[in-house]
């Protein structure tokens, strides 16, 4: 729902209405869904690297399998 929409639904007066902290909430979102999405690519490519690929840059299968199979919000 719109920030528009949303104020206009619950009847906020106009001078309660202020753009800044919806638009830094949005913001805030944008940046963690990104985040999200790219812990996820990255633990995707991690899983696909073979044994000696992970060892070229000191990481065991071990530690590989832990790192890949965390949930996307967990860092």
């Amino acid at each position: 729902m719109g920030v528009a929409l949303y104020l206009r639904a619950h009847h906020v007066p106009a001078t309660r209405r202020s753009a800044a902290p919806a638009d830094g909430f949005i913001a805030r979102l944008r940046r963690t869904v990104r985040r999200w999405r790219d812990r996820h690519d990255e633990r995707k490519a991690l899983a696909q690297l073979t044994d000696r690929e992970l060892r070229d840059f000191g990481m065991s299968h071990w530690e590989a399998v832990h790192e890949a199979t965390k949930p996307f919000w967990r860092s």
